[in-house]
């Protein structure tokens, strides 16, 4: 049970100036309660639609849903994973209900804030999240407040295409699926926000990070390889020239080596044929010698 608070919700309807004050701080005065089951008969509609709600997660019709349902629903149906589908079945079981039959499903949203939303909240969640503004006149012209989410959320309902006019289907499913979140889960529009952009910008920043990284490492490397290309160029001239040296090295040991051979070989050659002619000059004078001997004594 909660204090009637559906005067908020009709604070647009209310008159303008200080008329509102008073009326509103008449109402606060009021110590009138509604139950949930008071609110069946109130919300005829808003109760059919949770009720088609649950018979679409109860897959084995037990009149409950249990986690595994909860959990295959938000796989198959809602596409979610990972820390998003834990959030959402933790909200769901408020962490402890194992089962979830239709009154509970109806007591949790009939307590919810959001049911609650006036026209400004729903068009504020239509422009914001949803990310449907061009339909923000028809919700303020037909006054569509925080009741109306569960009517949104069923599948297969012409309420979107007949009662609010919404035709473009990929509209109507877009809408379908944000009502459902919020009916089911309750609305984490602005904690995920934040959280997406805090994420998104340590993204991003470690992606400029890693750019910047890369980009001193690339221009490191660059930097490297034109150092060890001009060593390998000064390398390779330095090889270059040890070479010629060497060739220019051999040529002078080959022909000083032949220069030598010849030289030796006109020395010896010279040697050999002084040594002859003194030998002789040395047996002609000794045959002269002998000769005058001869003479000597035949005399």
């Amino acid at each position: 049970m909660i204090l009637v608070k559906d005067f908020k919700r009709f604070e647009y309807d209310l008159l303008l100036g200080p008329y509102r004050a008073a009326v509103l701080l008449f109402v606060s005065f009021l110590d009138v309660l509604i139950t949930a089951n008071d609110e069946k008969l109130r919300d005829p509609e808003g109760y059919e639609a949770i009720t088609q709600l649950h018979h679409q997660m109860d897959d084995d019709q037990s009149g409950s849903i249990d986690r595994f349902e909860s959990t295959d629903f938000l796989k198959e149906d809602m596409q979610l994973g990972g820390l998003d589908r834990a959030q959402r079945e933790r909200a769901f079981h408020h962490n402890h209900d194992e089962l979830i039959t239709v009154d509970d499903l109806w007591e949790a949203w009939f307590a919810s804030e959001e049911r609650s939303w006036t026209t400004a909240d729903m068009v504020n969640w239509l422009e914001n999240t949803v990310r449907l503004p061009q339909y923000s006149s028809v919700f303020i012209e037909m006054e569509i407040d925080g009741r109306a989410l569960s009517r949104m959320a069923v599948a297969n309902s012409t309420y979107l295409s007949s009662d609010l006019g919404i035709k473009n289907s990929v509209h109507k499913q877009k809408l379908r699926l944000k009502a459902l979140d919020v009916v089911l889960f309750g609305f984490s529009g602005s904690n995920s926000s934040l959280f997406k952009d805090i994420a998104l910008s340590v993204l991003v920043i470690v992606l400029v990070t890693v750019l910047l990284v890369l980009k001193i490492q690339r221009t490191r490397s660059h930097t490297q390889m034109e150092q060890l290309t001009a060593k390998l160029s000064q390398l390779k001239s330095m090889q270059s020239h040890f070479e010629d040296v060497q060739q220019k090295l051999f040529f002078f040991y080959s022909t000083f080596k032949i220069n030598l051979k010849m030289t030796l070989r006109s020395s010896f050659t010279f040697t050999i044929c002084a040594k002859h002619e003194k030998f002789e000059a040395f047996v002609s004078a000794a045959v002269g010698l002998k000769s005058n001997k001869i003479v000597f004594l035949l005399i």
